[in-house]
């Protein structure tokens, strides 16, 4: 078995004056304060979207564990859109086969440095290079073709899509950590700005900077660190590209129909 012994995370902002290496560092203190002990963990990983061309570095694991004090230990750095399931599943695999017993996530990722001009260029290189990147359509153009297609397909209007941003933001004002924090309203929603139609502002997430660190171990030394660590049964995904012609989502089905009886409670899953 594998189990989450401790985290820090950082709450999430615009922090123009700290660098990556600094928020990692704001994270990883909190998580060694948690937990009873600490030593050097076997294996770091750093899941980043965008650190080598928001941050241009490269490298970047070996320099944030550096950052860190940790060296003479095996780093990787994982880049998979949505990196932390990858990540996740990354850690469980290591110690799952006895590779590792001790493997600590960090998570990263500043936007703030940047004003949406050059950060939309970037986020567009997570579409296809050939077809869609080089004609110059941008993740939030091709949403709002995929919000289209679904709307046509199930016979929905807008109103349909606001109860997403209105849970979210609900959720948002409970959390401490959160960017931003307050509520809305149906026709708050309903009447902002338009990014790319029918694409709204709060349909969009908000661009920050923040944080992350999670300490994974291995069963037999888990007590070592917390008194109550958080097991991993399992770990689900799956991936399916995106389909202008079929707005639904099988990647979904698909990773529900793998969680066969994994307890569904206690199983870390993540769909793309």
């Amino acid at each position: 078995m594998v189990s989450i012994v401790g985290c820090g995370l950082t709450k999430l902002d615009r922090y123009y004056e700290l660098s990556e290496k600094d928020l990692v560092s704001e994270a990883y203190k909190q998580l060694i304060t948690k937990i009873k002990e600490y030593d050097q963990p076997d294996i770091v990983i750093v899941s980043s979207g965008y650190i080598d061309v928001l941050g241009k570095n490269i490298l970047s694991s070996y320099k944030i564990s550096s950052g860190l004090g940790l060296q003479n230990t095996k780093v990787m750095r994982i880049e998979n859109g949505d990196n932390g399931g990858a990540s996740i599943l990354t850690a469980y695999s290591f110690i799952k086969s006895g590779v590792a017993k001790k493997v600590l996530l960090i998570g990263i990722d500043k936007f703030s440095d940047y004003p949406s001009k050059y950060v939309n260029e970037y986020l567009s290189y997570n579409l296809d290079n050939d077809y869609t990147y080089h004609v110059g359509i941008t993740p939030h153009a091709y949403s709002a073709l995929l919000m289209k297609r679904y709307m046509k397909k199930y016979n929905v209007d807008y109103e349909y899509f606001t109860k997403w941003p209105i849970k979210m933001h609900q959720n948002a004002s409970e959390n401490p950590l959160a960017y931003l924090k307050f509520k809305v309203d149906k026709n708050t929603v309903v009447n902002s700005q338009i990014v790319s139609d029918p694409l709204r502002i709060f349909d969009v997430g908000a661009r920050a900077d923040g944080a992350s660190v999670v300490l994974v171990t291995a069963d037999e030394v888990a007590k070592r660190y917390f008194d109550s660590p958080v097991k991993i049964d399992g770990i689900v995904g799956n991936i399916g590209a995106m389909n202008l012609s079929d707005p639904s989502l099988p990647s979904v089905a698909k990773a529900r129909n793998e969680l066969g009886d994994l307890p569904k409670r206690e199983v870390i899953s993540w769909y793309n």
